[in-house]
Formats: structure tokens, C-alpha cells, sequence
């Protein structure tokens, strides 16, 4: 009887365990089932998102076109004044009789930027950015003990008042800047154009041929740039012209150069690249073309971030440049452009190049250049910061028998009281040493110049 018992309880107990089996079998069954049908709703929801935001992109390229929505225009007019007054020991920068003067500055305008920006994220990254600057001033410049200065000082470009920008307000700079990038950055094409004033007597009075010459520099360069993935090329165009005034108009020079650069990528901002250019330069005004030449140089060599604190651009190659006389000069040439950013307040920056290069004057011809400059920056907090020249060194070996030396050493100092208004010390040594004795000279100047933004 006992046994029949066992058995009954047995079964009873296989009989339970086959229940909950099932049951759970059911429930897992029933909530994969319940998984899946939810994995399907969300499949057609987003499907639905997807298709939802593909119309909205297809009526966003319509309206783009239609109405170009999303070109912000932008347009500043900035007001702005700066007073300065300077003590120079030496204005002729002559190696004897030396004369000092205390000089006032007053250079007043408008700074005018126009421009506009068309950026889709949504459309292939397209972006275009033009913009126009503008600066329209007037500089005026007193010489306290050599008033015979102040005409010459005061004409729109330091003396180059023939030009035909000449007569605008004293004084028209303009800066043009062009960038369209499409494609998240892998085509670009940019364009810039600049002119620069020197304007003598902000430096020195030229007396007989020596010191700064008043003259106005214009800059134009347009680039395109393609990138595949890792590999890229760029073309670019540079041309450059140096005006003198009309006394010294045999020396203007024209020079225009064609770039093709070649590079891979080696890390996100770091590139490795061979570049090849090609060049001509002119004496326009020049009694005689013999030191009109072509020139190419070849060039590898790194930019970008180097480490997580050097940026810059490090190269080395080779250069060649022939004159109509039938002479030639050619060398190893040597650039080195650093960055180094110690912390958020302190950074260092070191140029180092050696070059073979033209002349600045059309009687000198071309000249071995060496040139090598230190500099560091530090903001001692969000108002008062410091630049410190270290050192500014070039040496000019001159075809025409030439050889000079130039040190110049400065230390500036700036405080902002207001985002609109600041004051600037700036304290510097100049010298330079050559074998002609007529030429070479040294030079202090003190200046202190205040600077309102409006």
C-alpha cells in the first residue's frame, strides 16, 4: 500500500513541474512574441521618421532655391580713433648726426565689413562665406622739431600720393576675403586681396634712399584644395606688387606665382606634403629688365599640429631663379614657422628660413636671406597682456656687393580698460651693421598709442 502511495506522489509531483514547464514556455513564448511586434513598430516608425525628415530635406532644397533662406547677410560699420604719441632717436636712421623728434599720430576712420554666410548642414555641408573689409581712414602725423616732415608724412600712403586711391578720406585699405567649402571640407576654394600701406614716418623719414621708403603692398592669392580621404592636392595663384613713390618708382616690383601642392594625411590636423612653385618677377619702371627673372622652388615638408602643444609648418627644398642678364642664382632653402603653446596664458613662436629671393631694390639684385625670430606672448589675465621680441635677426647678402645685418628687439604691452577701448606701450631697439658705412645705423624708439573702437 505504501508503495502504490510513493507512486501516486511521484506522479503528482511530475505532473506539477510538467505545468509550470508549459506555463513558462507560454509566457516566454508570448513575450517574444510581444518583442518582436515591438521591434516591428519601431522599424515603422522610424521608416516613417525617415521618409518624414527626407521630404522635409527635398522641401528645404526647394525653398533654398527659391528663396535662399539660409544666406545670413552681415553687415558692421565700426568707428574707430587712435592717438599715439612716439620718441624716436634717431628719424633719419642714419649711422651719424642722428636727430631725434617727438611725433604725434592721429589716425581716424571706419572699419566697413559687408558679407554674408550660406551654411546647410543638411545639404552636403555646403558652406560659402564672401566677405568684403573696408578701411577708410585718414592718418596725420606732427613732427615736433622737423615740421618740414609733416606734409610729406600726411599724403594717403606715406608719400604715394599719385596713386589713384590717393585722394579717399587719406586713406583706403581694403581687405577681400572669399571661402566656399563643400562636401565637409574636402573642396575649398578661397580667394583674398589685400593692399597695405606703409606709411612713412610711423617708422622713419626718408632721407637720400635710406630707411623705410613709403609704399603700398597689394596681396591677391585664390586656392582650390581637394581632398580623397587621406590624399589631397592644391592649386594656388599669389601675386604680389610693391609700389614706391614716384621718386623711387624704378624699384616697384610685380610678382606672380603659381603653387601645386601634393599632401596625405598623417593625422586628423597633421599633413605631410611636396609643393612646386613657379614664379616671375618685373621692374616695370626700371630703366633696364636685366634683373627681371623667373624663379621655381620645390619644397616637403610637415604643417599642422606636431604635438599636442607645437603647431606650425616646417620645410626644406630647393630654389633656382634666372635673370634676363643671362645670370642665375639657385640654393638649398630652408623655412621653419613654430607654435608653442606652454599653457592657456604663455605661448612661444620661432621663424627660422634661409632663402635665395629678390632684391628690394632693382639695383641691388637678388640676395641670400637669412632671417630668424623669437617671440613670446603672455596674458596675465583677461586685461593686461605682454609681447616680448626676443629676437629678430636677417642677414642680406645683395648681388649688387651688399651685406647688412638687422637686429631688432621690442617688448609691447597692452591693457584693456573696455572691450572698445585700449592702451599699447611699445619699446624697441633697432640696428643694423653693413659694409657701407652710409647705410647702417641704430635706432630706439618709445611710443604709446591709445586705440578706441566705437
Amino acid at each position: 500500500m505504501k508503495i502504490y502511495i510513493r507512486r501516486i506522489t511521484v506522479l503528482g509531483v511530475l505532473c506539477i513541474l510538467l505545468f509550470f514547464k508549459n506555463a513558462c514556455a507560454s509566457y516566454w513564448t508570448e513575450r517574444a512574441i510581444n518583442s518582436s511586434l515591438a521591434m516591428e513598430e519601431a522599424l515603422k516608425e522610424a521608416a516613417i521618421r525617415d521618409a518624414f525628415l527626407k521630404a522635409q530635406v527635398d522641401f528645404l532644397k526647394e525653398e533654398i532655391i527659391k528663396e535662399d533662406r539660409f544666406f545670413r547677410a552681415i553687415i558692421k560699420l565700426d568707428p574707430y580713433l587712435s592717438m599715439g604719441i612716439k620718441y624716436n632717436d634717431n628719424i633719419l636712421q642714419t649711422p651719424a648726426n642722428q636727430e631725434s623728434d617727438l611725433i604725434s599720430t592721429i589716425r581716424a576712420g571706419v572699419l566697413l565689413t559687408l558679407g554674408g554666410k550660406f551654411d546647410v548642414d543638411l545639404l552636403e555641408q555646403i558652406k560659402f562665406t564672401p566677405t568684403l573689409s573696408l578701411d577708410l581712414g585718414t592718418t596725420m602725423i606732427y613732427y615736433k622739431d622737423h615740421p618740414q616732415y609733416n606734409l610729406k608724412a600726411f599724403s594717403s600712403y606715406g608719400g604715394v600720393g599719385e596713386n589713384f586711391l590717393g585722394g579717399l578720406l587719406g586713406g583706403f585699405v581694403p581687405d577681400i576675403n572669399f571661402a566656399y567649402n563643400l562636401g565637409k571640407n574636402k573642396n575649398k576654394l578661397k580667394f583674398r586681396y589685400s593692399l597695405a600701406p606703409d606709411i612713412v614716418g610711423l617708422s622713419s623719414v626718408v632721407v637720400g634712399g635710406t630707411g623705410q621708403l613709403g609704399t603700398i603692398t597689394n596681396n591677391a592669392e585664390l586656392s582650390w584644395e581637394q581632398v580623397f580621404n587621406r590624399l589631397g592636392y592644391r592649386v594656388g595663384l599669389k601675386g604680389r606688387s610693391l609700389q614706391y613713390e614716384s621718386a623711387y618708382e624704378a624699384s616697384n616690383y610685380q610678382d606672380i606665382m603659381l603653387a601645386l601642392t601634393g599632401f596625405t594625411k598623417i593625422a586628423s590636423k597633421t599633413r605631410i606634403f611636396a609643393e612646386a612653385d613657379f614664379g616671375m618677377g618685373q621692374y616695370p619702371q626700371a630703366l633696364s629688365n636685366s634683373s627681371d627673372s623667373t624663379y621655381y622652388k620645390a619644397w616637403i615638408g610637415t604643417e599642422g599640429r606636431l604635438t599636442n602643444k607645437i603647431t606650425g609648418t616646417p620645410k626644406v627644398g630647393y630654389s633656382g631663379r634666372m635673370y634676363k642678364s643671362g645670370e642665375s642664382i639657385s640654393g638649398i632653402v630652408v623655412s621653419l614657422d613654430l607654435l608653442y603653446k606652454k599653457s592657456e596664458k604663455l605661448s612661444f613662436g620661432l621663424n627660422l628660413s634661409r632663402e635665395s629671393d629678390q632684391g628690394d631694390y632693382a639695383s641691388q639684385g637678388a640676395d641670400e636671406i637669412t632671417r630668424a625670430g623669437l617671440r613670446g606672448n603672455y596674458a596675465f589675465n583677461s586685461r593686461f597682456s605682454a609681447t616680448l621680441g626676443i629676437l629678430d635677426f636677417t642677414y642680406e647678402d645683395y648681388e649688387g656687393g651688399l651685406k647688412s645685418s638687422t637686429y631688432n628687439s621690442f617688448i609691447g604691452l597692452k591693457y584693456m580698460f573696455a572691450k572698445w577701448f585700449d592702451l599699447y606701450l611699445d619699446i624697441r631697439h633697432m640696428e643694423k651693421h653693413t659694409n657701407d658705412p652710409l647705410v647702417g645705423y641704430m635706432n630706439n624708439v618709445v611710443s604709446l598709442t591709445a586705440n578706441a573702437k566705437f
